[in-house]
């Protein structure tokens, strides 16, 4: 569910690759903060987040697919350093509590931690 989810959040981070220049770009502006708050909510890692709202905001970086990449890291790789720095945990002590819409919106979790 997870890498379903992050795969959908980097895929909308690429649609403004569809908007003719300069404001394919100009819509990352006001994708960034969503971005940010999707990683944050799913990973629970605000240096991700703003490593995230970074990327959202550079200009040619939308091919970059930082949240799978980030699911990718934090389940096959959650031994290395590097995701202590990033403050990623495994999905095992730090279970996925959304669905396919997205993080916390699964019916039944609302208020639920």
């Amino acid at each position: 569910k997870k890498l379903v989810a992050c795969a959908f959040v980097d895929g909308l981070g690429d649609a403004s690759l569809l908007v003719p220049p300069p404001f394919g770009e100009l819509t990352d502006i006001g994708y960034a903060p969503v971005y940010a708050f999707a990683i944050y909510k799913m990973f629970h890692s605000r240096r991700l987040a703003a490593f995230g709202f970074a990327k959202e905001l550079l200009p040619f970086t939308d091919l970059v697919p930082l949240c799978t990449i980030a699911w990718t890291v934090e389940t096959f790789f959650s031994k290395y350093r590097i995701v202590k720095l990033l403050g990623l945990k495994h999905p095992k002590r730090r279970p996925y509590k959304g669905d396919l819409r997205g993080p916390g919106l699964a019916p039944g979790l609302k208020g639920k931690k």
